[in-house]
């Protein structure tokens, strides 16, 4: 009998969410629709459409709303695997102030918080120290 348990490499830990976000492609074209799963590394985009793998994208992830303004995370990356019902977007840029919003969404989302508080501590920014 073939082992069949999959073993995740992963650098962060996922965290299931549910954030409105918009996909921007260098085109122009502008894609609207969720994000279900999160990473310091990347997202999942839930999307009909089909991208091609490599496209640079700009990724805004609609928080909420403060004061009548929306609270957005905005982030470079590309897309780096079509997926079921979607792509996997990789991270290329992650400003400052965004850094510590994607941090509190993946951490208040987590499975296991001490294991992605970890991951924070053995890293810098997005890269291992």
């Amino acid at each position: 009998m073939a082992n069949t348990t999959k073993i995740e490499h992963r650098e962060f830990s996922r965290s299931s969410v549910s954030v409105r976000s918009q996909v921007r492609l260098q085109c122009g074209v502008l894609l609207e629709g969720c994000v279900c799963d999160i990473s310091m590394n990347g997202v999942r985009f839930v999307t009909e459409r089909s991208l091609p793998v490599g496209s640079a994208v700009r990724i805004s992830l609609v928080l909420g709303e403060q004061e009548g303004q929306e609270i957005r995370v905005e982030l470079e990356g590309e897309v780096a695997r079509v997926v079921e019902k979607g792509v996997a977007i990789q991270f290329t840029s992650v400003d400052e102030e965004s850094v510590e919003h994607l941090r509190n969404l993946v951490l208040f989302n987590a499975e296991d918080g001490n294991q992605v508080e970890h991951e924070f501590e053995v890293h810098v920014g997005i890269r291992p120290k």
